[in-house]
């Protein structure tokens, strides 16, 4: 057959095949169950301010893992110490043998990415369910991430310096265990407007607590307790303190990091006369220098 006459039939058959082609459905893809696949990132603004869902802040973000849930944010300060809500830990303090901190991020796995919990201080001027100086530092056992380790700084001046501070929503999705990292843009409130709205849960904002309005409402709260509020990226100027905040529609209610500085920077020192251990003790009793949950 003659070269022309063969290319000629070739066609014939590709015009024959084509409407098949282009009905027939695609072959479906079994699940990989090891994939670990980042969620789509949407924004949205209102104002000026700024919501990010799927996104991923810096890799001192942490979960503080009781058993395989999900209980408290924290942010990794130093190589042996984490920082979160003492009041969060304070819920979960008859379960610390079985509390575990892990790395955030898809791509994190291995086991010097988590690390076990030798101990947890807090100020002894800190009385749960009080909001006044909620703070816990937390020691771990050995460090995280040891080849590559990332690190947030401490603000130097009072939340109330900073015109827009940004929220980290840190938890994980309680259907999927999936992690549902997000950030959101707040402003601070004045204080005279945010105590009227805890009046009913008989809850006093304290020195150390600023109070937060959210502008764009997303899939989840952005409240959960122990995650960073942060300015300019890697500074850590805030944490979701704890409050009836995570359930409603009241303003978020942070600790500010400044006002409590002096206490981390004791701890991570060594010099704990200010402090005491959290532990499995359920009564409270005032000791003269140190106390452990």
């Amino acid at each position: 057959m003659q070269p022309k006459y063969r290319n000629f039939l070739h066609l014939q058959l590709l015009l024959l095949l084509l409407p098949f082609a282009l009905t027939a459905k695609p072959k479906a893809i079994a699940a990989n169950p090891d994939l670990h696949v980042k969620p789509a990132v949407r924004t949205v603004n209102t104002d000026g301010y700024r919501l990010t869902e799927g996104g991923h802040v810096g890799r001192w973000l942490l979960h503080i893992l009781i058993g395989n849930r999900f209980a408290c944010g924290a942010s990794y300060y130093s190589p042996l110490y984490v920082l979160t809500s003492a009041s969060c830990l304070h819920r979960h303090r008859k379960r610390l043998d079985t509390a575990r901190v892990e790395l955030v991020g898809p791509d994190l796995d291995g086991s010097s990415n988590y690390a076990l919990i030798e101990s947890v201080h807090v100020p002894n001027g800190y009385r749960y369910p009080d909001n006044y100086m909620d703070i816990a530092v937390v020691k771990l056992r050995r460090s995280l991430q040891e080849d590559e380790q990332h690190f947030v700084t401490l603000c130097q001046q009072p939340l109330r310096s900073y015109e827009k501070l940004t929220v980290v929503a840190c938890g994980l999705d309680p259907t999927d265990s999936t992690d549902r990292t997000s950030t959101e843009d707040v402003a601070l409130m004045e204080k005279r407007d945010c105590e009227p709205q805890y009046e009913k849960h008989r809850l006093r904002i304290s020195e150390t607590i600023a109070c937060a309005r959210e502008f764009n409402r997303g899939r989840y709260r952005m409240y959960e307790f122990g995650c960073p509020v942060t300015a300019a990226g890697d500074q850590l100027c805030g944490i979701v303190a704890w409050g009836p905040q995570i359930g409603g529609a009241h303003p978020g209610l942070f600790t500010d990091i400044y006002q409590v500085k002096g206490f981390i920077i004791r701890v991570v020192s060594g010099m704990q006369n200010d402090s005491r251990r959290l532990g499995r003790r359920t009564r409270s009793r005032r000791p003269k220098m140190e106390r452990s949950w």
